[in-house]
């Protein structure tokens, strides 16, 4: 996949269930690829076990945040 300016970019998708103690390894990871991102904006969501509203994540200015579902805009 290329960007508008014939620079390649590419995609991740991925569907995991992780245990509570290993979210921070997820933050990790979003840590480490958020400056990499070519368009920022939605990142995906994630939502614990027993809640009902997910948490979205959004990549912008080389890093990341956590928006309750209501806040993303």
């Amino acid at each position: 996949m290329a960007d508008e300016w014939g620079e390649h970019m590419w995609e991740l998708f991925a569907r995991n269930y992780w245990v509570d103690d290993n979210l921070l390894m997820l933050d990790a990871l979003l840590g480490l690829v958020a400056p990499h991102i070519a368009v920022p904006g939605y990142g995906g969501f994630l939502r614990h076990e027993h809640d009902t509203e997910p948490t979205v994540f959004v990549f912008r200015e080389g890093g990341y945040a956590q928006l309750p579902l209501g806040r993303v805009g």
